[in-house]
């Protein structure tokens, strides 16, 4: 369907509940169909979670103008901005979105303050003036503004960028995952840094981002992207601790996913004999139990000693042991061939050896029990 672009955003009753509404479904290079179903409150940040190359991006693209949905509707403060019934497409220059790109995007050539008010090139020169006064402020770019962008670090770029997006005094921002392109120390400054910036703003904002760190830190709701499918919303803490299934678990990082028979409410039994006792229910037999590897603990095992019989413990030989700053990653291979992943602070103990027999804890809290 060919949409015609509306003049102006139509204001509809009964969409002033929510700061954005968003249920369509696009394609982006004949590629799978990528389905979203979105809301958004006032002054709220949602996160758009999951593996790259899941639709995240189309979907923030779809939210500017940049890409035309094949069907569905998207409203923003009361305002219409597509609906394919109505063949309503409103362009990117009228929606009112301040778009932060991944890679910033910047105009190297043009000073700090130039490319903050580029957007702004028709406003009255004071206007301008104090807008710019603004932003360098809460940005904290100050004496940066005469100089070059491309001359400025990363994480300056990051500040130059968002404070663009503002500039225009957007109904919506987008970031397109605002730290991927920072190094570690700077992206963990910076993260809180955003976070207090979007508070203080009250702008709803839609991020994009693959890393856990940043979505606890930032988004008040997530909605999990897997295939092109939104597959779960709600608060960032319900969706991140509670899959509904196994392939939003295995996108939401739960290193861990042990097939398991329901013997009763409460007792699962693996395929080595080994029984879990979680506090838990799930209707069916046959199920899958999913844990991360941090809600593991890692403890040697002397070799004829008794695993201990209390429904949350484990034995199995360490496979291997990798080093990851202070942290170790241990495999730890079960007498059924299982492979169970555990991340542990490495000043907790001396790292496993190959072959060496160890327990290992389950945190029956942070364990989820799933149809298989």
């Amino acid at each position: 369907m060919t949409l015609t672009s509306d003049a102006t955003t139509k204001t509809e009753p009964g969409q002033e509940g929510h700061a954005l509404t968003a249920a369509f479904i696009a394609r982006h290079r004949r590629g799978p169909a990528i389905t979203a179903d979105l809301t958004l409150d006032a002054g709220q940040t949602l996160i758009l979670f999951g593996p790259s190359g899941g639709g995240k991006t189309t979907i923030l693209r779809a939210l500017a103008g940049l890409h035309a949905p094949d069907t569905g509707r998207i409203t923003c403060a009361g305002h219409t901005w597509y609906d394919s019934a109505t063949r309503t497409n409103v362009p990117v220059q009228k929606r009112g979105v301040g778009y932060l790109f991944q890679d910033y995007a910047l105009f190297p050539h043009l000073t700090v303050a130039a490319n903050i008010t580029y957007g702004m090139r028709r406003a009255r020169r004071d206007h301008r003036t104090r807008k710019l006064a603004k932003l360098v402020d809460l940005l904290n770019l100050h004496g940066l503004a005469g100089r070059k962008a491309g001359q400025v670090s990363g994480g300056q770029a990051q500040r130059v960028a968002l404070a663009r997006a503002l500039a225009t005094d957007p109904r919506l921002l987008l970031l397109d995952e605002p730290l991927s392109a920072l190094d570690t120390p700077t992206r963990a400054a910076i993260r809180s840094d955003l976070r207090a910036l979007l508070r203080e703003v009250g702008i709803p904002a839609v991020i994009v981002t693959h890393e856990r760190a940043e979505t606890y830190a930032l988004g008040d709701r997530l909605a999990l992207i897997v295939d092109g499918a939104t597959t779960q919303t709600g608060p960032v803490a319900d969706v991140m601790d509670h899959p509904a299934n196994l392939p939003a678990a295995r996108a939401l990082g739960f290193d861990n996913l042990l097939p398991a028979t329901a013997t009763a409410p409460d007792t699962y039994q693996l395929a080595g004999g080994q029984q879990l006792h979680l506090p838990t229910t799930r209707a069916g037999k046959t199920v899958t139990i999913a844990i991360r590897a941090e809600h593991l603990a890692l403890q040697p095992h002397e070799s004829g000693d008794a695993t201990p019989a209390d429904g949350h413990t484990l034995a199995g030989t360490v496979t291997d042991a990798t080093p990851e700053g202070r942290l170790t990653r241990t495999r730890v291979r079960m007498p059924d061939g299982t492979t169970l992943t555990v991340l542990t602070p490495a000043r907790d103990h001396t790292p496993p050896q190959p072959g060496q027999a160890v327990t290992v804890t389950i945190d029956p809290a942070c364990a989820v029990v799933l149809p298989a």
